[in-house]
């Protein structure tokens, strides 16, 4: 199983900590930490790459909607919280492979819709299957791809 990811991520947890980087280190760590839940979820003690790359997709998003949310507020803690999502975000980024645009992924379901037939909403599990056993996991953000497959089938 792969590691280089996870061991990646240990360096730059170990490097944060010896530069007394607070904020990064709680950053990190909270992709850590996140890592190691998911693990435990499938009954492993070792972390693998996949562990990482699903807690960077569950983090990228909690710093999205954190982001979002305080983005226009005042005062301290919004602001300290805005900060928190921006650093979640690019920290979650750096370990997430390169990203298909929304372009790809829009030609990517024309083009897997096209090829089994799909004309319905019943269709859509198909179609998700199709583009998730064509994509690398962390490349597309599930809910983009959702929301194109559903407008294209409606």
């Amino acid at each position: 199983m792969s590691q280089k990811l996870v061991n990646k991520l240990i360096v730059d947890i170990k490097e944060a900590r010896k530069s007394k980087i607070s904020d990064t280190t709680k950053t990190l760590t909270t992709i850590f930490s996140e890592a190691k839940s998911i693990a435990l979820k499938h009954n492993r003690k070792e972390l693998i790459d996949s562990d990482i790359l699903a807690s960077c997709v569950l983090n990228l998003k909690e710093a999205n909607e954190v982001i979002e949310i305080y983005k226009n507020l005042d005062g301290k803690i919004a602001n300290d919280n805005y900060l928190r999502g921006i650093r979640l975000k690019n920290f979650s980024e750096k370990y997430l492979p390169q990203q298909l645009t929304e372009a790809e992924i829009i030609y990517k379901i024309a083009k897997i819709i096209s090829n089994i037939n799909a004309s319905t909403m019943r269709d859509m599990g198909k179609v998700m299957k199709q583009f998730k056993n064509e994509n690398p996991d962390g490349t597309y953000d599930t809910k983009l791809v959702s929301k194109y497959v559903k407008s294209k089938l409606s």
